[in-house]
């Protein structure tokens, strides 16, 4: 993970998309660097309109916001702010709840709310 964090800040230099700072946000939380992760993913969630058009072309991109709040969650509760995990993961599931198959993320997001 620390590889992948290492390539997104090296894209993020080169152009300072929303995309590469969703996945950068995603690289911390995976590399347990809870802190920097939910600076992204904040920051990431600030600039939300770029996600729904992210390649500028004629078909829509919101879905690449649905997990946003997933990731943001992740974070948050590492970092013991439980009530705003706790609505993050109640909007994801809420966003993807429906989808059959569940994704595995969905599935965490529903077992995380149980605890």
């Amino acid at each position: 993970m620390i590889e992948a964090v290492d390539q997104f800040r090296a894209a993020q230099k080169l152009a300072d998309l929303w995309l590469t700072r969703y996945m950068l946000g995603v690289a911390y939380v995976q590399a347990e660097a809870y802190t920097e992760a939910l600076s992204e993913l904040d920051l990431a969630e600030k600039r939300r309109g770029e996600g729904a058009a992210l390649f500028l072309e004629e078909s829509p991109t919101i879905r690449y916001l649905v997990p946003l709040s997933y990731w943001q969650a992740r974070a948050q509760a590492e970092l013991g702010l439980t009530v705003p995990a706790r609505r993050n993961f109640e909007q994801f599931v809420a966003l993807r709840g429906g989808a059959t198959p569940a994704d595995p993320l969905t599935e965490d997001a529903r077992k995380r709310l149980v605890r």
